[in-house]
């Protein structure tokens, strides 16, 4: 169990800012022991700032990581990233979405993701989405949607 936080704050129209916190709650959660060897994997506070710019049919967003995110304890990898994203927004019904992620520790690659949405009769809908880095750093998401 855990708690996360968010607060949004809109100072003029079409502009919001963002403040949220993620796993506020600390806690180490020892893995499975395997081969007499066991990691201690840490969940820890993320905190991170946002803005966007949303029209309605076009959205510019932005945030950042105010803190590194660590995985394992007795590890140094952590990861800390910039997040730049757009979207287009067709009536509601297409949806077409860029965005890129800039690592600013040396332990994660810079990410280009882009993907699509489509919900052409209002309570049904599809996304697909897929993301790229380098050293064969790549993914890929499909889901369904309904709106009831």
């Amino acid at each position: 169990m855990n708690l996360d936080l968010g607060v949004t704050y809109q100072p003029i129209e079409k502009v919001t800012l963002a403040l949220a916190a993620q796993n506020i709650m600390k806690q180490e959660l020892e893995t499975n022991v395997s081969f007499k060897k066991s990691a201690t994997y840490l969940v820890e506070p993320k905190y991170t700032a946002g803005v966007a710019y949303d029209d309605g049919m076009f959205t510019l967003a932005a945030d950042i990581d105010l803190n590194k995110q660590h995985y394992f304890k007795g590890l140094d990898y952590a990861t800390q990233f910039a997040h730049l994203g757009v979207e287009f927004n067709e009536r509601g019904w297409a949806l077409l979405r860029a965005g890129y992620s800039i690592s600013m520790t040396d332990y994660a690659n810079n990410m280009v993701t882009a993907g699509i949405g489509l919900k052409p009769f209002g309570a049904f809908g599809i996304d697909l989405a897929g993301q790229y880095g380098e050293d064969n750093n790549y993914g890929a998401s499909l889901q369904f949607v309904l709106t009831i």
